[in-house]
């Protein structure tokens, strides 16, 4: 059997607005996955260091904060955006 699984990894909420820090922010930690089969075998699973591609985002950065899943054709929706001087 084989699975595969996408984890979307996100920065803790004290930084997670802080552009100064997210800028220089080069390694994001390891994964250490644990599992136990049906059969009660355990199973583990270490990455190495992960690293990301610091980001540039010029001036300005613009994230989507909320919006709605699902949006009727010609009508109005709602989205929440934050926008950070990065400069």
């Amino acid at each position: 059997e084989c699975r595969q699984y996408l984890f979307c990894l996100t920065p803790k909420p004290n930084i997670k607005y802080n552009s100064s820090v997210l800028k220089n922010l080069t390694e994001i930690g390891k994964l250490d996955i644990i599992w136990v089969t049906g059969i009660g075998e355990r199973g583990h699973l270490q990455t190495s260091q992960l690293e990301r591609m610091p980001p540039n985002y010029g001036d300005m950065k613009l994230m989507i904060e909320r919006i709605e899943s699902k949006a009727s054709l010609k009508s109005k929706f709602e989205v929440t955006f934050r926008l950070i001087n990065c400069w």
